[in-house]
């Protein structure tokens, strides 16, 4: 009788859990995209780094 209490547990945490970590990832997606696209924040994207333009510079694998 208790396994299946416990199961009910298990199973309402790993919702709850999921569900934070959703909220959170979409909380990071939407202020990476306010930053991206927010006119202050986007003149950090028109800087020049050894000549190259900062998308350039951002996505350098070298």
């Amino acid at each position: 009788m208790t396994v299946v209490g416990c199961n009910k547990c298990i199973k309402f945490m790993l919702f709850f859990f999921n569900f934070v970590f959703w909220l959170a990832g979409g909380v990071i997606l939407g202020v990476a995209l306010w930053l991206r696209h927010d006119n202050q924040t986007s003149s950090l994207l028109m800087q020049q780094f050894e000549g190259q333009q900062a998308p350039n510079t951002f996505y350098t694998s070298k």
